[in-house]
């Protein structure tokens, strides 16, 4: 499979699933079983995945904010928890 990089467009915690905007152009929907870390996806986080043949991102992996203090909003998301 192919790596594509992209952004998280948006995220419901409640739903499960969200959508990566990817440098291509195009838009991939995501679930949170393919999240590939322990904290929850953000909006605006920089992403790698990969595409399954039904145009879902899968092995998505977030890009860390260095510098960026992000206990609260990890606080607040218990998807992960």
């Amino acid at each position: 499979m192919i790596t594509i990089k992209g952004q998280i467009a948006n995220f419901s915690p409640q739903q499960g699933q969200g959508i990566i905007m990817g440098d291509d152009g195009k838009n991939y929907p995501f679930t949170s079983q393919q999240w590939q870390q322990a904290t929850a996806p953000m909006v605006g986080q920089q992403v790698e995945f990969s595409v399954d043949a039904e145009g879902y991102a899968v092995a998505v992996v977030g890009a860390y904010f260095f510098g960026v203090d992000d206990s609260q909003y990890r606080s607040r998301c218990s998807l992960f928890a």
